[in-house]
């Protein structure tokens, strides 16, 4: 390219880089290539020294709280179990099988030993 003429879009180029030898059909994935390298290794590379772990006595304060939590929702979900299974179709055969082989037993205990 001469000085004073008008470079067209073909003939531009950077010369002597390894981008003037590459095609503008595979500049695209390598631009998103080199920007997923970037982004990647700054979320790889940790949190940063304000956003590390917090003050070990607010850590200790935060415990009360977070085990008083941890027991409510245990608690909730273990009566939400008890209740599934007590309401369960097999529970209730169960308990209806029992209660009438009890009742049978009994009634053959009382005419044996009457």
């Amino acid at each position: 390219m001469e000085w004073g003429t008008k470079p067209s879009h073909s003939s531009l180029s950077w010369s002597g880089t390894v981008l003037a030898q590459v095609p503008l059909a595979a500049m695209r994935p390598l631009l998103a290539l080199s920007v997923l390298v970037v982004v990647l290794s700054v979320v790889l590379e940790g949190p940063a020294p304000a956003q590390a772990a917090p003050d070990v006595s607010s850590t200790f304060e935060q415990i009360p709280g977070k085990l008083k939590e941890f027991g409510n929702t245990l608690e909730d979900k273990t009566r939400e179990a008890i209740n599934h299974i007590k309401n369960s179709d097999f529970a209730t055969k169960t308990r209806t099988w029992f209660s009438e082989t009890f009742t049978k037993v009994k009634e053959k205990l009382k005419d044996t030993f009457s």
